[in-house]
C-alpha cells in the first residue's frame, strides 16, 4: 500500500469506527501517556491540540500542566515549518492553519530543552515509522529535536504492518497505541 492508499484506509477506519470504543481507546492511550517514564521525567513536553479524528489528549495536556511541566503545542508558520508555543492549560487559544487550536503563549525557541515530543500520525509501524498527513511539518520540526524522546500515539488500527518511508522521515522512539 502506498502512502495515499494507507491514509485513505485509516481515514475510512476512523470515520466508520465505533465511537464509544474509540473514546475508550483514547482514554487508555491518555492513561498510558501519563504513566510513561519518559513523560513523567520530562520537564518540557511538546504535544498537540487534537483534531476531531485524533486521540483526545486534552486531559494529558491539562495533567502535564498541573504537574508543573512546560507544555508546548505546535504552530504552523510556513510551508513544512512549525514552531512551538507555550500552552497555558487551554487559556488564550486561537485557530491557526487547518483550524488547529494554538496557544497564544510565547514562542519556545530553546528546542534543545524539549524532553519529549508526543506526535500524532495517520499510521505507525512497529519499527517506529510514522505516516503523517503529508505536509512534512513534524518531520521538519523533529529533525531539530534529536535528543527528545519521540512518542507516536494513535488508535490500535493505526498500527500497521508497514509504513512507506522516505529518507527525510523521522522515526518514533516509542509508540503508545
Amino acid at each position: 500500500m502506498d502512502k495515499e492508499e494507507l491514509r485513505a484506509a485509516i481515514r475510512t477506519a476512523k470515520k466508520e469506527g465505533d465511537k464509544e470504543l474509540m473514546k475508550a481507546w483514547s482514554k487508555a492511550c491518555c492513561d498510558n501517556i501519563l504513566a510513561d517514564k519518559d513523560v513523567l521525567a520530562a520537564k518540557v513536553v511538546m504535544a498537540f491540540h487534537p483534531l476531531p479524528d485524533e486521540i483526545d489528549i486534552l486531559p494529558v495536556l491539562s495533567a502535564l500542566s498541573g504537574m508543573g511541566k512546560t507544555v508546548l503545542l505546535p504552530e504552523v508558520i510556513g510551508p513544512r515549518e512549525m514552531w512551538a508555543r507555550e500552552y497555558d492549560d487551554g487559556k488564550n487559544m486561537s485557530k491557526g492553519y487547518f483550524n488547529i487550536f494554538i496557544p497564544k503563549g510565547r514562542v519556545f525557541l530553546e528546542v534543545d530543552k524539549i524532553d519529549v515530543v508526543i506526535c500524532p500520525g495517520i499510521a505507525f509501524d512497529r519499527e517506529g515509522h510514522r505516516l503523517g498527513r503529508g505536509k512534512g511539518f513534524y518531520d521538519s520540526f523533529l529533525k531539530d529535536v534529536q535528543n527528545a524522546v519521540k512518542i507516536g500515539i494513535g488508535y490500535p488500527f493505526q498500527l500497521v504492518e508497514h509504513v512507506p518511508v522516505e529518507p527525510y522521515d523521522i522515526l518514533m522512539d516509542k509508540l503508545i497505541i
